[in-house]
């Protein structure tokens, strides 16, 4: 897991091509004023999602985890606390793997980070992790999930 602003991109650089697409794409887009949609970012391994959304009370929020893909998550407006916690550590309550998720429940500890308008957070697939929490009451967010698939 790496967070950071729009400035740090260059220091997460995973030495991989597909994350230089979505670095270079998060920097290039009106992403305050882009259609909600999803946008393939020079082909199918690399695909974001801009997205809005009501952030959720906790004890509404599941925690989630990938076998092949990193999320980027970027917010563009609105603040939400982002659970994270290790997939073993936690019992699943339902696996797609057609979409390449698994769904847990809410365990009793796991940490957090808030991000705020600028803000990144990159998962691996080793990181479970709970987008959409709310701080103290719901909240508009505006955000771009970008899907980088790993062979």
């Amino acid at each position: 897991m790496y967070c950071g602003t729009m400035r740090e991109l260059e220091i997460y650089d995973a030495q991989h091509e597909r994350f230089e697409r979505a670095y270079a794409w998060l920097r290039a887009q009106d992403l305050a004023h882009m259609p909600l949609g999803d946008y393939e970012i020079g082909g199918p391994d690399v695909v974001a999602h801009v997205q809005e959304y009501m952030t959720t009370p906790l004890s509404e929020c599941l925690f989630e985890s990938h076998r092949h893909h990193y999320d980027i998550q970027y917010v563009i407006s609105g603040t939400e606390r982002f659970g994270l916690a290790h997939p073993d550590a936690l019992a699943a309550s339902e696996d797609h793997p057609d979409r390449d998720i698994t769904l847990y429940p809410l365990p009793a500890q796991y940490g957090s980070v808030l991000l705020g308008p600028g803000e990144f957070i990159i998962v691996s697939p080793q990181d479970a992790h709970a987008p959409h929490m709310m701080l103290e009451a719901p909240a508009r967010m505006r955000k771009a999930v970008i899907k980088i698939e790993m062979d």
